[in-house]
């Protein structure tokens, strides 16, 4: 038996071009030029024609592809071979961490130790890209093919299904065929003076989606979905749709809204489920809104907050008092922890009678006494909250707006004014021109 020694002198993938000049590629198997140079066991090169056997192992040396090539010509130990001439070399064979590859000569075993693939023959995973232009000199460059929209880059920026924007490091602007459209502006860090937020969505249609039972057509400037599997940590699994964070700045926003234009409601945000805040919530008014519980099919019942400088908080009830003209109101074991600076109010109910507060809120209760015995009485109690959240975050009532802010209104339309002298528009500027 001969015992034959290998020695690799190449071994390249022959499609190594991507993003190259005019490299086209459309196919889902690829070739590899392979060249070595065969000896036998006291290092003299053997010529003559020589079977082989060429096999891929993946990294716990499992064979994932093979192939057999009766007769390869060996001139003084030198061969050429082109592996997947003969057994399709599918591009997935390298969808992994290592690739390693054995030869078998004739009918001897194993060529060892094997060859390890690096990394040329990877950039089969690139073979989606049927065609790369560079354009430029500065290193411009654009991909076109049929299964991706085009991707152009130019001086740094990139746009997919268009030329980049001169303000965004990535603008897409993608026509789905399902009519849910979905653009998004990505934006680097910037020293400017005026700079934009990190994800900028804005999209259009002219012919939506009835994507609910309601039949409301939906178009999506930024579309988040998350979903996930029960996981062993004491939390659970934490899912977010859209996560917002902002860093620095004079003003930072975790995430920015703003609606306008609509034929019946604008909402900069609607939430379909509970809101939690962790932190001062400031707004110019607000309400509930349900359905009118005497018309509920046809009409909305709608009450405004109510409103105070203070943090206050509201306590009331009716109680009788008894033959002696006298009633003990019972508070919340929490009452006094929570509140300071009570306020009382009493009116009797069904009879001419005098009331007044006996003694105030004391270890949780106070005491009404009344002139006439067995009165009813509806009573009224408001504190003041000084728990420490509170007493770190008191509301300033009156407060003188910012040099930036002077001369500019939170609703300009209000006061005889165009948008221009909004305060939104001031900070923000009209994101329209975008």
């Amino acid at each position: 038996m001969i015992v034959r020694k290998l020695f690799i002198i190449t071994l390249a993938a022959m499609f190594i071009s991507l993003f190259l000049i005019s490299t086209t590629l459309a196919q889902d198997s690829l070739l590899i030029s392979y060249q070595g140079r065969l000896t036998d066991d006291g290092g003299i090169p053997i010529t003559g024609s020589q079977a082989m056997s060429f096999t891929i192992y993946n990294e716990i040396s499992q064979a994932i592809w093979t192939e057999s090539h009766p007769t390869i010509q060996v001139n003084d130990g030198l061969f050429n071979v082109i592996l997947g001439s003969q057994t399709a070399l599918p591009n997935t064979v390298f969808e992994g961490y290592e690739r390693y590859l054995g030869i078998t000569v004739e009918d001897d075993i194993e060529i060892t130790p094997r060859t390890r693939f690096v990394s040329v023959p990877y950039s089969c995973r690139a073979i989606i890209a049927d065609s790369a232009i560079a354009t430029q000199p500065d290193n411009d460059w654009a991909v076109s093919n049929e299964i991706i929209d085009d991707i152009y880059h130019e001086h740094g920026n990139v746009g997919i299904g268009l030329e980049p924007s001169s303000f965004a490091s990535l603008h897409i602007d993608k026509e789905n065929e399902n009519c849910i459209d979905t653009n998004v502006y990505g934006f680097l860090s910037d020293i400017r003076k005026h700079c934009d937020g990190n994800v900028y969505g804005v999209s259009t249609s002219s012919e939506l989606l009835n994507w609910n039972t309601l039949g409301v057509d939906s178009v999506f400037g930024v579309y988040g979905v998350s979903i996930a599997e029960t996981t062993g940590h004491p939390y659970g699994p934490m899912t977010y749709g859209v996560y917002g964070h902002a860093i620095g700045g004079r003003l930072a926003h975790g995430v920015y809204g703003k609606a306008e234009g609509a034929a019946d409601f604008n909402y900069a945000g609607y939430f379909a489920g509970s809101v939690n805040v962790e932190g001062q919530l400031t707004k110019g008014s607000g309400a509930f809104k349900i359905d009118h519980p005497l018309d509920p099919e046809n009409k909305y019942l709608q009450h405004s907050f109510v409103e105070s400088p203070d943090m206050m908080n509201i306590y009331n009830g009716i109680i009788i008092t008894d033959e002696n003209g006298l009633a003990v109101v019972l508070m919340p074991d929490y009452f006094e922890a929570l509140n300071m600076e009570f306020r009382y109010q009493l009116t009797v109910i069904g009879d001419f009678a005098q009331a007044i507060i006996g003694e105030k809120i004391k270890n949780g209760k106070f005491t009404i006494r009344t002139d006439e015995p067995n009165i009813e009485v509806s009573w009224q109690v408001t504190g003041i909250r000084q728990d420490p959240w509170a007493n770190a975050h008191r509301i300033e009532v009156e407060v003188d707006k910012p040099e930036s802010e002077r001369g500019y209104y939170i609703a300009p339309e209000l006061y005889g004014y165009g948008k221009e002298k909004g305060i939104n528009f001031r900070l923000y500027g009209d994101h329209e021109d975008k």
